[in-house]
């Protein structure tokens, strides 16, 4: 756990939540993680069944390097570690194995490219893509049983605090709850003590980008307005 402060104590941030609704939590954490997995596209490639496989085949790549886990089958190897390899087996199966062995490796580090492979045999050829991606960290949100739980209403304001409080008051007859994030560039800024409303004061005049791109930065729901 990090620590905070010069005490450096720590927080048990599990231990705040109450043990009754710990389960219902995990449960519905569970199913956002499972529609963020089906949400992440996978590619397949086909080629023509009839392409004879024989014995011996060669893979060329154009960033990185190609080499083989086993260093006991280097006898059946050419060009291990760069950017062609040729495999040769005396059957078919030996060298599906082989092929199961083959490892991709990119020396330069770059979190968002991809690469083609060269996979030949006799006078075929098949090419098929390498995508080098940094894995995202999912963001699995508890999405409650409430609307306030799933949904968060942003607005940005500069001197305009009659229509902020207008809003504010139509907002709670409907949606009592809710949290509203106010991002305000105001020259003179008014203090909002209103519930369930969060307001971040920024430098006088910052435009209504930077007021948006504030106000949603703070926002710790699925959802929002």
């Amino acid at each position: 756990m990090p620590s905070f402060g010069r005490a450096a104590k720590s927080y048990d941030l599990a231990g705040s939540i109450p043990t009754a609704n710990r389960e219902d939590i995990q449960k519905r954490r569970a199913e956002e993680y499972k529609k963020h997995q089906a949400s992440i596209p996978f590619r397949v490639s086909q080629y023509a069944p009839w392409s004879p496989l024989l014995f011996q085949v060669s893979l060329q790549v154009t960033k990185g390097v190609l080499s083989l886990g086993s260093q006991s089958d280097a006898q059946s190897v050419e060009g291990g570690g760069k950017k062609f390899l040729v495999l040769e087996k005396l059957s078919l199966e030996e060298l599906n194995k082989l092929l199961a062995k083959v490892t991709y490796t990119i020396p330069v580090y770059h979190i968002h490219t991809g690469d083609l492979v060269h996979f030949s045999f006799e006078l075929h050829e098949a090419v098929f893509p390498i995508a080098i991606r940094q894995p995202t960290v999912p963001v699995l949100f508890d999405m409650g049983t409430k609307i306030s739980d799933q949904v968060t209403v942003t607005t940005k304001t500069f001197m305009r605090y009659k229509e902020l409080k207008v809003l504010i008051r139509s907002l709670r007859q409907f949606y009592k709850d809710v949290v509203l994030i106010v991002a305000d560039d105001s020259f003179t800024p008014e203090k909002i003590t209103e519930e369930n409303v969060l307001q971040y004061i920024m430098p006088g005049g910052q435009g209504w980008f930077a007021g948006r791109t504030l106000a949603v930065s703070q926002v710790t729901t699925k959802y929002f307005l």
